[in-house]
């Protein structure tokens, strides 16, 4: 199965549901995350 096929399977699991995937992904795109790694920092 390819990510495609597999988002598509959740797009149309959250829209039974009543959540516009691509929308929130829209909205959610607005704000900078950041994620660090400090696993090097523990070795």
């Amino acid at each position: 199965m390819t990510y495609e096929s597999r988002y598509e399977y959740a797009k149309t699991k959250y829209a039974e549901i009543g959540v516009d995937t691509d929308k929130a992904i829209e909205a959610l795109s607005r704000f900078p995350i950041s994620i660090h790694c400090c696993r090097a920092m523990m070795l």
